[in-house]
């Protein structure tokens, strides 16, 4: 049984406790901590934190996840590194939908003290606390936040670097998304409540979301056209070195577009696919204050028309570099 049928199916998962190659700890439900016997902490971060089904219908990363700790247990693969991993939001993964009562990606960095009465809001507390925990003392932390998009895009996969004090990439980040067949790096332009924000501004960690392709159920992804993301993953876990293959397309987000009333309307096809340049023109939203047109060189990620009143529609983003 793999870590991700006993979550699943509310079973025990059976960590091999003899795996000369390092210890595998149950840290709470759905987070399990690797500590390598011989740490290698060449070409790459002190420790590192993969996160997934932070969304619980986006199930790429969750299968590849979780067949990363197999490999762990059945000592196929000789991690190297300290890691986190974590399985975020498991009862919305057995429901196969992307939250339950909340959006936990919008309730890190403290903000499910707003927000109590969501189940949500107890598991940001906890993976807060189980970062915390792991992270204490860390001086170079990474975190890769797995996500799959609800959309096609323009550009296969995607990144999104979080508002911080230092606003380029290193070299370093510029190899891992490369290798891990990311085309667009997309420059958030404020704080926000997200997982990645989170790490990245609380431990100064090399964090990441990533966007790795559309959402499918579980069991209908086609898991080797992953194979470079796993293979990257696999090689971050284990200390090897990681070249940068393809030079990365950067993108600002210039807007944010939100739902404001209840007669907002979000004026953008249905079948539009991230990324995709817009006509200068354009309507894209009507709102109280109403019709927003595009501008030359503007296009949209993460367009859903589908959520309450106050809440995103869709960023509108523009290339800079």
């Amino acid at each position: 049984m793999s870590f991700l049928q006993s979550l699943l199916s509310d079973s025990t998962y059976k960590i091999n406790k003899d795996n000369p190659n390092g210890s595998l700890v149950l840290i709470s439900e759905g987070i399990l901590e690797w500590q390598p016997k011989n740490a290698n902490l060449a070409n790459g971060p002190d420790r590192l934190i993969l996160s997934c089904g932070i969304h619980g219908n986006e199930t790429a990363p969750i299968e590849i996840l979780d067949k990363i700790v197999q490999d762990i247990n059945t000592e196929k693969l000789n991690a190297s590194r300290s890691s986190l991993f974590i399985f975020g939001h498991i009862p919305a993964m057995k429901a196969q939908q992307r939250f339950i009562d909340f959006n936990l990606n919008r309730l890190f960095s403290g903000e499910y003290s707003k927000h109590l009465d969501a189940i949500e809001s107890k598991r940001a507390q906890e993976i807060e606390s189980a970062c915390n925990q792991f992270l204490r003392g860390c001086l170079n932390p990474c975190h890769l936040d797995l996500h799959t998009a609800i959309r096609s895009s323009h550009h296969k996969r995607f990144a999104v670097f979080p508002l911080q004090k230092r606003k380029s990439l290193t070299t370093f980040e510029k190899s891992l998304l490369s290798s891990l067949g990311i085309e667009a790096v997309l420059h958030a332009n404020e704080t926000a409540k997200t997982f990645s924000h989170f790490s990245a501004n609380t431990y100064e960690a090399t964090s990441f979301t990533l966007e790795l392709g559309k959402v499918e159920p579980f069991g209908k992804n086609e898991l080797q056209s992953f194979q470079e993301v796993t293979s990257t993953l696999e090689d971050l876990l284990c200390g090897n070195l990681i070249k940068e293959k393809e030079k990365l397309l950067n993108y600002l987000v210039v807007d944010e577009l939100i739902k404001d009333h209840k007669d907002y309307e979000f004026l953008i096809d249905e079948n539009y696919a991230n990324f995709t340049p817009l006509m200068p023109g354009q309507p894209i939203e009507r709102t109280i204050g109403g019709e927003r047109l595009a501008k030359d060189g503007e296009s949209i990620v993460f367009p859903n028309k589908d959520v309450p009143i106050g809440q995103r529609t869709g960023l509108i983003v523009k290339a800079i570099f």
